[in-house]
């Protein structure tokens, strides 16, 4: 889980401000990612070199695009915190650990019984030997 949030938001500082926003139950801000940041800056440069020049042209079709791309990406960060990250958050908080409670009922009920057959037999050795004593 935490491999895909960092993949999904490689800024550390950002995830710490967007995880503090999450827990004081803040909306968290919307902010622009590089791409659109890109795409921005291309468009206003290529407006200064004005819409009418083969480069100004250029400049603010691929900036559009860059605010596309940019655009997408934050789709696909906030569909996987909705459809991947919070079910599986959900998961290991609830389901899992009840899953592992489970597994440590067995282990611990399996060492029971190891103990409860060597506690039986070291107390057939007392006995017999109490009775070969008397």
């Amino acid at each position: 889980m935490k491999q895909t949030e960092v993949l999904l938001q490689p800024n550390p500082n950002v995830r710490i401000e967007e995880y503090l926003y999450e827990k004081l139950e803040k909306k968290v801000l919307t902010r622009m990612n590089n791409h659109e940041i890109l795409g921005q800056s291309m468009i206003e440069s290529g407006s200064e070199f004005g819409p009418g020049t083969a480069y100004g042209n250029a400049l603010i079709k691929c900036g559009e695009k860059e605010k596309q791309i940019g655009g997408a990406e934050s789709e696909v960060i906030q569909s996987s915190a909705i459809n991947f990250l919070t079910p599986f958050r959900n998961f290991l908080e609830g389901d899992f650990k009840t899953i592992l409670d489970q597994q440590d009922l067995l282990m611990t009920q399996s060492e029971f019984d190891r103990q409860a057959e060597i506690t039986s037999l070291l107390l057939e050795g007392v006995n017999s030997t109490h009775t070969s004593s008397w």
